[in-house]
């Protein structure tokens, strides 16, 4: 499910601690806006909202300045909207860089990559972590492809599970090592915690099917009876983290 509009939230959230009048709230502690009238509530949600689009919307705006490129005035609406609505909850300065180059490469008036409908509510399920791990999965992912003979695109770069630790550990998203810890390091306590991240951050990217796992039955190799899986970045997720990239100068 998406993020409920502030409005619905603010009137369901009325509704169930009830009203002292028509737009004073009796009692709302527990979402940090105590004895505040309804109406202000929503304003300054609007407001922080507004500001949030409007540093995406000049964050993009200059991306596109410093790549010589004016943006397309008639972007389609079916990604304008909902970017920009799912851009306005975002307050994370690095998110919203990101969120600015989804903007930016669909206002692109070349149209070198593709920026679908559904890549705003990937995004918007994203923490910074998640994003920054899939940048350098897919940086990984090409580096390989260069040194490859058959392959020709990332989505044939497969990935174990400790090869999916690793890039997540070298890009400096956990502070222990997780895919291959030594009897000493699995007595760390933040060994646990970087391996639940790492896992947290599989779980929502598989949710989209930015990355699949197939499963292979015989072992990789082909032979013996082991069930293994590998990882792969799906078609829609190497699109998905391209149109997330810093648009590229002509």
């Amino acid at each position: 499910m998406g993020t409920p509009d502030p409005v619905t939230t603010a009137v369901i959230t009325a509704a169930a601690y009830k009203l002292q009048s028509k737009d004073r709230i009796l009692s709302l502690p527990v979402a940090g806006y105590p004895g505040e009238s309804l109406g202000t509530i929503v304003g300054n949600w609007t407001k922080r909202r507004f500001d949030n689009a409007g540093s995406v919307g000049n964050k993009a705006r200059l991306i596109m300045l410093n790549i010589g490129e004016q943006p397309k005035t008639k972007a389609p609406l079916s990604v304008l909207q909902p970017l920009v609505e799912a851009a306005s909850l975002e307050e994370d300065d690095d998110l919203q860089d990101i969120w600015a180059n989804l903007l930016a490469n669909a206002t692109d008036p070349r149209e070198l990559i593709t920026v679908c409908s559904m890549f705003p509510a990937i995004l918007g399920d994203l923490r910074h972590r998640d994003v920054k791990f899939l940048d350098a999965l897919y940086a990984d992912a090409r580096e390989k492809l260069e040194d490859h003979l058959l392959f020709k695109d990332v989505e044939q770069i497969p990935y174990s599970r400790p090869e999916l630790m690793k890039v997540y550990v070298d890009s400096g998203l956990a502070s222990t090592n997780i895919y291959n810890p030594t009897f000493e390091q699995q007595q760390n306590p933040q060994l646990r915690k970087d391996r639940e991240n790492h896992w947290m951050t599989m779980d929502v990217i598989r949710k989209h099917d930015v990355i699949r796992e197939i499963f292979l039955s015989g072992g990789a190799d082909g032979g013996g009876s082991e069930l293994t899986s590998q990882f792969h970045i799906t078609t829609l997720g190497a699109a998905f983290i391209e149109a997330c990239r810093h648009p590229k100068a002509s």
